[in-house]
Protein backbone atom coordinates (compact mmCIF):
# COMPACT_ATOMS: atom_id res chain seq x y z
CA UNK A 1 0.00 0.00 0.00
CA UNK A 2 1.35 3.44 -0.68
CA UNK A 3 1.48 5.93 1.99
CA UNK A 4 -0.18 9.07 0.68
CA UNK A 5 1.70 12.54 1.20
CA UNK A 6 0.27 16.00 1.76
CA UNK A 7 1.49 18.57 -0.84
CA UNK A 8 1.73 22.35 0.22
CA UNK A 9 1.69 24.31 -3.28
CA UNK A 10 4.62 25.94 -2.96
CA UNK A 11 3.27 29.75 -5.12
CA UNK A 12 7.04 31.49 -4.19
CA UNK A 13 7.95 31.06 -7.69
CA UNK A 14 5.00 32.56 -8.82
CA UNK A 15 5.77 36.16 -7.11
CA UNK A 16 7.43 39.72 -8.79
CA UNK A 17 6.29 42.42 -11.15
CA UNK A 18 5.74 40.11 -14.25
CA UNK A 19 3.91 37.65 -12.73
CA UNK A 20 0.54 37.61 -10.64
CA UNK A 21 -1.37 34.31 -9.22
CA UNK A 22 -5.10 35.29 -9.35
CA UNK A 23 -6.81 31.70 -10.32
CA UNK A 24 -7.17 32.63 -13.85
CA UNK A 25 -5.37 32.43 -17.09
CA UNK A 26 -3.36 35.75 -18.20
CA UNK A 27 -4.13 36.82 -21.49
CA UNK A 28 -1.19 36.06 -23.18
CA UNK A 29 -2.30 32.01 -22.01
CA UNK A 30 -5.61 32.49 -23.51
CA UNK A 31 -4.82 33.72 -26.77
CA UNK A 32 -1.86 31.37 -26.94
CA UNK A 33 -4.48 28.60 -26.63
CA UNK A 34 -7.13 29.82 -29.17
CA UNK A 35 -4.42 29.93 -31.50
CA UNK A 36 -3.03 25.88 -30.54
CA UNK A 37 -6.87 25.40 -31.11
CA UNK A 38 -6.95 27.49 -34.26
CA UNK A 39 -3.92 25.16 -35.84
CA UNK A 40 -5.70 22.04 -35.03
CA UNK A 41 -8.26 22.90 -36.50
CA UNK A 42 -6.69 24.27 -39.65
CA UNK A 43 -4.81 20.62 -39.96
CA UNK A 44 -8.09 18.68 -38.91
CA UNK A 45 -6.54 16.95 -35.75
CA UNK A 46 -9.33 15.64 -33.17
CA UNK A 47 -6.38 14.50 -30.21
CA UNK A 48 -9.39 11.97 -29.01
CA UNK A 49 -9.30 10.18 -32.22
CA UNK A 50 -7.08 6.94 -31.91
CA UNK A 51 -3.55 7.03 -33.16
CA UNK A 52 -3.94 10.63 -34.25
CA UNK A 53 -1.12 12.06 -32.09
CA UNK A 54 1.93 11.87 -33.73
CA UNK A 55 0.17 12.47 -36.66
CA UNK A 56 -1.36 15.55 -35.25
CA UNK A 57 1.87 17.09 -33.67
CA UNK A 58 3.52 17.15 -36.76
CA UNK A 59 1.44 18.83 -37.88
CA UNK A 60 1.52 21.33 -35.43
CA UNK A 61 4.56 21.72 -35.43
CA UNK A 62 4.80 22.80 -39.32
CA UNK A 63 1.92 25.17 -38.98
CA UNK A 64 3.99 26.29 -35.78
CA UNK A 65 5.79 29.52 -37.38
CA UNK A 66 2.45 30.64 -38.89
CA UNK A 67 0.94 30.81 -35.78
CA UNK A 68 3.83 31.47 -33.26
CA UNK A 69 6.90 32.39 -34.88
CA UNK A 70 9.29 35.64 -35.19
CA UNK A 71 7.48 37.97 -36.73
CA UNK A 72 3.49 37.06 -35.53
CA UNK A 73 1.48 38.58 -33.39
CA UNK A 74 1.89 35.44 -31.41
CA UNK A 75 5.57 35.70 -31.56
CA UNK A 76 5.18 39.68 -29.67
CA UNK A 77 3.50 37.86 -26.36
CA UNK A 78 6.83 35.80 -26.27
CA UNK A 79 9.53 38.71 -27.79
CA UNK A 80 9.09 40.50 -24.50
CA UNK A 81 10.39 37.91 -21.85
CA UNK A 82 12.97 36.47 -24.69
CA UNK A 83 13.80 40.42 -24.84
CA UNK A 84 14.98 40.47 -20.91
CA UNK A 85 16.68 37.46 -21.02
CA UNK A 86 20.33 36.55 -21.90
CA UNK A 87 20.30 32.92 -23.34
CA UNK A 88 23.30 30.76 -23.37
CA UNK A 89 24.00 27.59 -25.57
CA UNK A 90 26.06 25.25 -23.56
CA UNK A 91 27.87 22.42 -25.79
CA UNK A 92 29.00 19.13 -24.53
CA UNK A 93 27.09 18.57 -21.65
CA UNK A 94 26.62 15.31 -20.07
CA UNK A 95 28.33 12.03 -21.36
CA UNK A 96 30.23 9.46 -20.15
CA UNK A 97 31.70 11.36 -17.14
CA UNK A 98 28.18 11.08 -15.57
CA UNK A 99 26.82 7.75 -16.77
CA UNK A 100 28.54 5.03 -19.33
CA UNK A 101 25.19 5.17 -21.92
CA UNK A 102 25.26 8.88 -21.53
CA UNK A 103 25.05 11.04 -24.88
CA UNK A 104 26.74 14.13 -25.00
CA UNK A 105 23.97 16.87 -25.59
CA UNK A 106 23.67 20.59 -25.42
CA UNK A 107 21.63 23.01 -23.02
CA UNK A 108 20.38 26.34 -22.52
CA UNK A 109 21.23 28.20 -19.67
CA UNK A 110 18.58 31.16 -19.83
CA UNK A 111 18.51 33.62 -17.03
CA UNK A 112 17.01 37.71 -16.66
CA UNK A 113 19.57 40.31 -18.05
CA UNK A 114 21.89 41.76 -15.39
CA UNK A 115 21.56 38.91 -12.96
CA UNK A 116 24.55 36.53 -12.24
CA UNK A 117 25.47 33.50 -9.70
CA UNK A 118 22.78 31.14 -8.34
CA UNK A 119 19.56 31.60 -8.84
CA UNK A 120 16.15 29.11 -8.56
CA UNK A 121 16.69 26.94 -11.20
CA UNK A 122 13.98 25.46 -13.63
CA UNK A 123 14.81 22.04 -15.81
CA UNK A 124 12.97 21.40 -18.97
CA UNK A 125 13.42 17.68 -20.62
CA UNK A 126 12.07 17.90 -24.20
CA UNK A 127 11.44 14.23 -24.81
CA UNK A 128 10.48 14.40 -28.18
CA UNK A 129 10.54 11.12 -29.20
CA UNK A 130 11.58 12.03 -32.23
CA UNK A 131 7.93 13.32 -33.01
CA UNK A 132 8.00 16.90 -33.30
CA UNK A 133 10.06 19.98 -32.30
CA UNK A 134 13.69 20.28 -30.69
CA UNK A 135 14.56 21.74 -27.23
CA UNK A 136 15.73 25.12 -28.57
CA UNK A 137 12.22 25.88 -29.21
CA UNK A 138 11.05 25.71 -25.32
CA UNK A 139 13.28 28.53 -25.19
CA UNK A 140 10.72 31.30 -24.99
CA UNK A 141 8.09 29.23 -22.66
CA UNK A 142 11.48 29.13 -20.53
CA UNK A 143 12.42 32.81 -20.66
CA UNK A 144 9.07 33.58 -19.56
CA UNK A 145 9.50 31.61 -16.38
CA UNK A 146 13.31 33.36 -15.62
CA UNK A 147 11.39 36.66 -15.52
Amino acid sequence: MVEAKIVIEDNSMFTGEHFELTGEKDVASTEMEAKIYGAMGEIGWNPMEKNSVVKGMRGIMELYPKFFGPGTDGWESWEKYMEKCDIEQKHNVGGPTFHANAEVTKAWVIREKGKEGAQPCLIEYHGGGAIAGDAEGGNPHMARFAV
